[in-house]
């Protein structure tokens, strides 16, 4: 009798020392852990944030998962919508002039890294063109902000360049769907019209470098091809002397326009104000004029600072597409 009591006071310490060390491990949360489990019910009725938040920390909850999803189309749906609100432009009075002594278009190419950059220059109180080159990061989105404020858009095909420097190599190693003079015409007319197709509601198209591709008439040719039977004109960015856009224009029976100035091969402020009073005095004399620039601060600056001696001068900033009604005259080929 003496040693069953004696057993059964044993058996008695040994399950009060383990739940005394159960206690002290847990951390005296015997009962946190019923209510944890009682409230993981209520989680999968209620489903609220915090409480799924308790739950991944847990162990992860697929339920958290789908709530951090819905969050992430949320988001993206509100910046769609935030895209197609209209940049508001600065406000300003125009400078008095006489008549209008010329017209110019100013192309801001290589947009559709930053939706930001397009912002600011689609701010800018003229009418400016974005060149954008597809498949970069955001260029459906740049689109969306070229729609949203009014501007025109016009497709940066990528060419292949002369140049055979480690900076141009890497440009052309990363860059989608480079045109090269190598490849067949049936692979020239697939990429060109896959890229029209990418960017509906482009006005025209323009060459992202391509100093050699532009050289070879042939393969010009058939980039016009694809550009008329869509009923878009080029825009010759010059980047070589020998271009032969506007010679493989007139085979194909489209409008080419050539690029006059280049504005920012300098970046500096007072420099790009020079090339814009050089863009000012061709289209005096000419009657009109393009120019090229790109998505810097400095570049955006000086055309800001411009504005007001450009209409002084008495010229008119117009997009592209309507400088292209303005100077062919009604024609539906011809190079200018």
């Amino acid at each position: 009798m003496k040693r069953a009591i004696g057993i059964l006071i044993i058996a008695i310490l040994s399950f009060g020392v383990g739940f005394f060390i159960s206690y002290l491990l847990t951390g005296g949360r015997f009962e946190s852990i019923k209510k944890l489990l009682k409230e993981e019910e209520v989680v999968v009725e209620n489903k609220t944030e915090k409480e799924l938040r308790e739950r991944k920390v847990e162990r992860g909850f697929p339920e958290f998962h789908a709530v951090e999803r819905e969050k992430k189309k949320e988001k993206k749906l509100a910046k769609e919508e935030e895209l197609k609100k209209p940049v508001v432009a600065e406000k300003r009075v125009p400078t008095e002039t006489g008549k209008e002594h010329g017209y110019v278009s100013i192309i801001i190419d290589d947009i559709g890294d930053s939706v930001e950059k397009a912002r600011i220059f689609a701010s800018l109180p003229i009418d400016i063109t974005l060149s954008i080159i597809p498949y970069l990061p955001h260029y459906r989105e740049c689109m969306e902000v070229a729609r949203a404020n009014g501007r025109s858009f016009m497709i940066h095909i990528p060419m292949e360049a002369n140049s055979r420097s480690n900076e141009i190599i890497n440009i052309e190693k990363k860059t989608k769907d480079l045109l090269r003079i190598d490849m067949s015409d049936s692979e020239i007319e697939k990429l060109v019209l896959n890229m029209v197709n990418s960017m509906p509601g482009a006005v025209s198209a323009n060459n992202h470098m391509g100093s050699l591709f532009t050289e070879n008439r042939d393969k010009m040719r058939i980039v016009l091809e694809v550009l008329k039977e869509r009923g878009l004109f080029f825009v010759d960015s010059l980047t070589t002397s020998n271009s032969m856009a506007c010679s493989a224009g007139k085979d194909v029976g489209i409008i080419v326009i050539k690029r006059n100035v280049f504005l920012d091969n300098r970046r500096d402020v007072e420099e790009i104000k020079k090339s814009i009073r050089l863009l000012i005095n061709t289209a005096k004399k000419r009657g009109y004029a393009v120019a090229i620039g790109h998505p810097y601060d400095v570049t955006y600056q000086a055309i800001r600072e411009m504005i007001p001696q450009m209409e002084k001068e008495g010229i008119k900033v117009v997009s592209i597409d309507k400088l292209k009604d303005i100077v062919s005259g009604g024609r539906n080929e011809g190079c200018f």
